[in-house]
């Protein structure tokens, strides 16, 4: 198995996770960025890459409860 083909099953790995109230889907790596920056703490381009990986291997999407749902 080549490089481009691992690649190609992360993808294909990456977990999703539904959660109640969510407006939209959004990536791990974006959580922590933005905690991070509402802490004040400066990025740099590992952060990037650690973004990136965290937002491929784990995302949060939207989810309507049923309660939430209207007929």
């Amino acid at each position: 198995m080549d490089e481009r083909e691992r690649q190609r099953e992360a993808v294909k790995a990456r977990l999703r996770l539904r959660v109640p109230g969510l407006k939209k889907s959004i990536g791990a790596g974006d959580v922590v960025r933005k905690a991070t920056e509402a802490l004040g703490i400066e990025h740099c381009s590992d952060c990037d890459r650690r973004k990136e990986r965290l937002n491929r291997w784990l995302q949060f999407d939207s989810y309507l409860d049923e309660n939430d749902a209207t007929s």
